[in-house]
């Protein structure tokens, strides 16, 4: 079954906006600056300058616009973030705790996944009780202690 990552738009399209005005005003400067030291450069440099850094300043959009989303599968988690793609088997999952929203979160509502490894993740699941009651389907090692699952 699929869920969708919970993404907080306002704040992306503010990122994406000041990586948009930084490149035009890196472009415009880098323009400014040619002019003032009067070196003679043909409009071809900027005819290729100018698309660049617009698209480098555009990557975190193009990023963004990758698909993000978690999948319970038989075979494990499947998590898919950006061009980022992993498999977690259920039995490396120790531990799953909601975190509470706090105000320098981007994510409300973000779920710490803690595995046999060490490691931790911490997802953002748009259907988070309905994402919870299909992970404890698949993983009957988990259960309720409190405000967290685990082991």
């Amino acid at each position: 079954m699929r869920f969708k990552a919970m993404i907080n738009r306002p704040i992306v399209t503010t990122f994406v906006l000041i990586y948009i005005c930084v490149g035009a005003n890196l472009v415009v400067g880098l323009h400014r600056w040619l002019l003032i030291h009067q070196m003679n450069i043909q409009h071809g440099v900027f005819d290729v300058l100018i698309p660049l850094t617009l698209l480098a300043t555009c990557f975190p959009a193009l990023y963004w616009s990758f698909p993000r989303y978690y999948e319970v599968r038989e075979d494990g988690l499947f998590m898919r973030r950006g061009s980022n793609m992993n498999l977690i088997p259920y039995e490396s999952i120790y531990e799953l705790s909601p975190i509470s929203p706090s105000l320098d979160s981007f994510w409300p509502n973000r779920i710490l996944i803690m595995l046999m490894n060490g490691k931790t993740l911490s997802i953002a699941v748009t259907e988070q009780e309905r994402f919870l009651t299909e992970i404890f389907k698949v993983c009957p090692q988990l259960e309720h202690k409190g405000a967290s699952f685990g082991v």
